[in-house]
Parts: structure tokens; sequence; C-alpha cells
């Protein structure tokens, strides 16, 4: 996925445009004889069976019941449900598509064989009108847009904090639309032994090694939003389109987070840690991180959610906002599948988008069993998902209406910030030194291409 801009305005086209003709489920929707073949469809870490949740071990039950509802109605489409895990889906995702094997998985790891969906989406567009704003996945060169994927899970930007840690500190709750400058204020004021419990407590947690992608995510949540580093020409990325060396915006979130360091979490070089964000065992008052799903299917299944008197326990306030107003953040996550453009049943993998996104029986699956936060309001509506998270259901609707999104760079390049980055951090090259191989080799890692 490579975007430069995803407007909200579009976004609720697109997403708001995502509704259904079935809000209420196969019950009330128009059966569709009509569509036949077969259909293959790739998702990842979904649950095959009903049994134990290895993270939460709370029970879960398998999505097999989920899909007989689009079984039911399309019964003409012999649905072939892959399921694969993250550490596999991009290699599996580019096997099956090069081969012609797959009509809907995630396209956005094989770009070239994504199916443009906008002009299916504006032959649909009267039908789809309950999706919740949020964001979706586009693929941009400098002059067109095409969108590559529908949303099957919601994803929110939020800031995480405990309330409970901020309660017993003393501190005042983060403010609705908070700074960098108060993230780290507060932060310093909660790392010690927490003076309620004795507890070592830690100010902050944010990826700064093991995930490669996050960390880029987040440290372009701290650049200003004329910063796209990498620069397309159809459909292959040519140069880095600035100096990193000489970018004062990105030397100043690299030193944001150096500064932090003390007062972290100290699984945060190894992208450990953050799984506590949400239980009862909680040690963390503050937390950035790109994604929203973990966090809150613990906080569901067996942390605070569900606990009397720790039920809002988990507080989330929106990203902070850049000088100019605007939210600047790389898109580093899958919000849903799309299209194979070399797809044989087009027609078949379109209805399966839409059902995927407007179903509230698929939808409440999702949320209760794997995490995702629901794409439309019948759903979130069904499974209490804003009285559960009143602080994320606010966000939601008030997030702005522009993102900038920096261009998807190629994979090689995440481990290349993550490495020169730490070295800086841990004294062992300067930043001009750290910057600079980094950007040598980004370059050297796009001429190969």
């Amino acid at each position: 996925m490579r975007t430069k801009w995803v407007t909200l305005a579009l976004s609720c086209i697109l997403i708001l445009a995502l509704a259904v003709c079935q809000v209420g489920g196969a019950e009330t929707a128009q059966v569709r004889p009509e569509f036949t073949g077969k259909l293959t469809v790739l998702v990842y870490n979904w649950i095959d069976e009903d049994g134990i949740d290895p993270t939460t071990l709370a029970e879960v039950k398998g999505y097999g019941p989920y899909l007989q509802e689009f079984k039911d109605l399309y019964p003409n489409i012999e649905l072939d449900f892959q399921n694969t895990t993250s550490a596999a889906i991009v290699t599996t995702t580019n096997a099956m598509v090069a081969t012609g094997q797959l009509d809907v998985g995630y396209v956005e790891y094989a770009l070239e064989y994504a199916e443009d969906l906008n002009p299916w989406i504006e032959k649909d567009k009267d039908l789809l009108a309950d999706l919740a704003c949020t964001m979706t996945q586009q693929y941009e060169d400098w002059n067109s847009t095409s969108t590559v994927s529908m949303p099957l899970k919601a994803k929110v930007f939020a800031i995480y904090y405990d309330k409970q840690i901020f309660d017993d500190w003393g501190v005042e709750y983060l403010s609705p639309m908070v700074s960098w400058d108060e993230i780290m204020e507060k932060a310093k004021l909660m790392t010690g032994a927490n003076p309620v419990t004795g507890q070592q407590n830690y100010g902050f947690w944010s990826a700064l090694g093991g995930d490669p992608q996050d960390i880029f995510t987040n440290y372009l949540s701290r650049v200003s939003e004329k910063h796209i580093p990498f620069e397309i020409t159809g459909d292959k990325l040519t140069q880095l389109k600035y100096n990193f060396t000489e970018d004062t915006a990105w030397k100043d979130a690299v030193n944001w987070y150096k500064e932090m360091v003390p007062y972290m979490e100290p699984g945060c070089f190894e992208y450990m840690g953050y799984e506590k964000m949400g239980s009862l065992e909680n040690d963390i008052a503050i937390m950035q991180i790109s994604w929203t799903d973990g966090i809150l299917k613990q906080a569901v299944a067996g942390g605070t959610a569900k606990v009397p008197g720790q039920e809002n326990r988990l507080g989330f306030v929106d990203m902070p906002r850049n000088p100019d107003g605007k939210f600047s953040m790389y898109f580093g996550g899958s919000l849903g599948p799309g299209m194979a453009n070399n797809s044989q049943n087009k027609e078949a993998a379109w209805e399966f988008l839409k059902w995927q996104c407007t179903s509230t029986q698929l939808g409440e699956y999702l949320y209760e069993s794997i995490g995702y936060i629901p794409v439309n309001y019948a759903t979130l509506e069904k499974t209490g998902f804003a009285a559960d998270f009143p602080d994320v259901a606010a966000i939601m609707d008030v997030q702005p209406n522009d993102y900038l999104v920096a261009l998807w760079p190629p994979e090689g390049a995440y481990p290349t910030v993550d490495k020169y980055t730490v070295l800086y951090w841990q004294d062992q090259m300067s930043y001009e030194e750290a910057t600079q191989a980094m950007q040598d080799e980004m370059q050297a890692i796009i001429d190969a291409l």
C-alpha cells in the first residue's frame, strides 16, 4: 500500500459508503442466486474452530457459522475460504495472486495485482450508507488514486492511557487534544514505584525495536505534513524525496523518543510489554501504538472492560496534531481485503467485499473473537462497543477529515530505520552518521528494485 493523501471526505463515501442492504443479517437480506462460480478468499489470524484464544485465554468461536451467512445469501457461489498467519500473509498472497488462484485477499501486498475498486464503489454507492468514518486503504501515485481494499476493521489512531495509574500518581488525565510535550511531561511524572501499590510503573511505551514497520509509523506521526519520504513513478518507488540528515522535523521526532527512553517500559526495544495495557496487571501509564485490536481484545476478553469498577480504566485520546493542525501518520497496517485484478469472478468477489464490511453477524464475530473494531454503525451498537470504550467511540467521531500518509516504502526500508536509530539511541553513532547511513541504505534498496 502506497498512499499520499487519504481524505475522510472520500472515506465517508467509501467507508460510510459501504453499508448494507442486509444490516440485520441474512434473515433480512435478499438471497442472490444469480451469482455463481468459485470464489477463493484469503484472510489471516482468524479463529478456525471453537476453542481457547492463546493470547487472552478466553473461549472463542470459530468463523464457520459466520461464513454460512454469506453462503445462505449466495447459494450458487462456491466459497473456498483460506486462513493463514500474519507472518505468512505477504508471501502467501503473492504466490496465490501471481498464479491466478486468489479472488479476494490483502492485495496491497501485491499491488500490481490490485483491482481499482473505485468503479465498483461508485456503482453501489446508494447501497452503502452505514459504515463508520475511518481510514480506508488506497494506493496513490502522483497522478491518480485507486482504492485497493474495503474495510474489515476500523483503525483508530489513538494514545492509550491507564486512568488507574494516573489516579494513583495524582496526575490529571491526558487532555482530549493532547500534545507531545504533555505526553512527555506526564510520562516522566509516573515512572517509578507506584505511590499506592508500590508496583514499578513506566511512563510510556512505544515501539523502539522488534517491529520496524511500527517504528517507522511512530516516527512519521511526529513529522510535519510536508514530509513524504518516498516518491514513486508509475508503480515503482524511485527515490527518496528528501535527505533525512537535513530534515529537522525527523531529527526532532527521533530525539523526542531518545529523551523518553529512561521513562519507557524496557520491552520497547523488543516490541514487548504492550500486551499489558488493558489488563489488570498493567504497569504502563501512556502508550503509543499504531494498531488497536490487541489492546481492546485484551480489555474485553479478560481485562479491565469487564471488571466491576474497572470498566473505564482504559483511556484514549486523539493523536497529537502537528503544528499545522493536521494529523500526519504513516499508515502501517491492513484494514481489509481487496480484489485481485486477474480474478475470473469479479462480480462475486465484489459481493463478498460488500458483505464482509456490512454484515453485523460477521462484524460481531470479528469484534468478540479477534478484537476488530466494527466498521459499521449497526455492529458498533449491537456489540456494545461504544459503551465498552466511550473514549474510542468519541475519537472515531472527531478525527480530522484528512490524513497525510507517507508512501509505503520497500520492505527492506523498515529494518534500516530501526537499525540506525537504535544505534543512535545507544550512543554508538552520532545522529548525522546514523541518518546518513540510513539514507544511503534506503536509496540502495530503491535502486535495486
